[in-house]
């Protein structure tokens, strides 16, 4: 049920908890928030004890002998972060290359002796561009849905036509890459082995490097999938790999098994 806040936060949880009880679930905007208002909760939660039903918290002890992480007292946004994993996963199983943005987050968020060290070549940049891309594009999503064509091409001229050209650059963008990766493919001699990534796949699809032999044996009169037929694929990937659970976990299962 929605409610319309105003006023002191602590009067708001407190009508929060006398209504629902000591767990409740709590939206914030997008943000979803699972509040706890009993101590015993906590430390159940936190507990150690192999008898818990709770999630068990992970030591650190080996990870720290390993020297792993980043250390302590280092604020991390999980939300930022996990978005940026979301992409990478998403862009590795997608194009085969890395955005390297979970870097330049490492990096903000670490002294500077631990730094990554990352000299990013001319198609890591390219990639890192399209990601920039895809992002203004998924928020003139909202755009175009909240206001009419009339209204956009208009009032809203200035901010519409941005909108436009960042989709008309990823389109490009994306052709450069599918571009980049045939060439590739044009160089690798025919008994070489390609990568497995999905760009690759869907260039190969019905050609004589199809990594189905029957199925292109049996559909020689099917022709190989355009740029444009390719492009607007992977599009959909990004959409749903990034923004719907059950294609993301298609993506981090695909992801994992390749890595």
């Amino acid at each position: 049920m929605a409610y319309y806040v105003k006023g002191d936060m602590t009067d708001y949880y407190k009508f929060l908890y006398q209504r629902y009880g000591n767990i409740y679930e709590l939206y914030m905007r997008n943000v979803r928030q699972i509040v706890l208002t009993r101590t015993e909760f906590i430390e159940n939660l936190m507990s150690n004890s192999k008898q818990s039903y709770y999630v068990l918290r992970v030591s650190k002890t080996r990870f720290k002998d390993l020297g792993s992480g980043i250390g302590y007292g280092i604020p991390i946004d999980f939300v930022p972060w996990a978005h940026i994993v979301t992409y990478e996963i998403v862009f590795q199983t997608m194009l085969g290359f890395k955005i390297n943005k979970l870097v330049e987050y490492f990096n903000d968020n670490i002294k500077v002796s631990k730094k990554k060290d990352f000299r990013p070549s001319p198609i890591d940049k390219e990639v890192a561009k399209l990601y920039e891309s895809i992002l203004k594009d998924f928020s003139g999503l909202t755009f175009v849905l909240s206001y009419p064509s009339f209204i956009r091409r208009t009032v809203l001229k200035k901010k519409n036509d941005a909108m436009l050209y960042s989709k008309h650059r990823t389109d490009e963008l994306l052709i450069n890459i599918i571009n980049y990766r045939r060439k590739e493919i044009e160089e690798t001699p025919i008994n070489e082995e390609l990568r497995h990534d999905m760009l690759i796949t869907l260039i190969i699809t019905n050609t004589e490097r199809d990594y189905n032999e029957n199925h292109y044996i049996a559909n020689k009169s099917s022709k190989p999938l355009t740029n444009d037929q390719i492009r607007q694929i992977l599009l959909e990937v990004v959409a749903a790999g990034s923004d719907t659970t059950a294609n993301f976990l298609f993506c981090y299962t695909l992801f994992m098994s390749l890595s």
